[in-house]
């Protein structure tokens, strides 16, 4: 599992595109796959601070490729204080199964143009 640390900023909305891809570097077909990414603010928490799922935060671009983009809204981030948090992303397959695409951390500050 791939380790992934976030930078976001409370003054403008975060946005990065991915590509799931084998260690060889080929893509993944993610068609019909669904994500959710939880952050917390220490991973043994219970409650989820934001939840980002598939068209609501996680949006496929290109299945047959891999390709999706996170984005999380200023509107959410305004929720978190400033500090850092962990976060994982889970794809699940149209099977059901439930594939860990990586852990990390956000490390997140308040903008200066909020």
């Amino acid at each position: 599992m791939a380790i992934v640390d976030l930078t976001t900023e409370n003054d403008a909305d975060f946005s990065a595109g991915f590509v799931y891809m084998t260690a060889a570097g080929a893509p993944i077909n993610i068609t019909g796959c669904t994500f959710h990414m939880g952050i917390r603010k220490k991973a043994s928490d219970v409650a989820e601070l934001l939840r980002l799922v598939t068209n609501d935060g996680i949006v496929v671009t290109n299945a047959v490729g891999g390709a999706f983009t996170l984005t999380i809204t200023q509107a959410k981030l305004l929720k978190l204080s400033p500090g850092t948090y962990a976060q994982s992303l889970i794809m699940t397959t149209p099977a059901g199964a439930k594939i860990p695409i990586w852990k990390g951390s956000i490390k997140h500050s308040d903008g200066p143009s909020r």
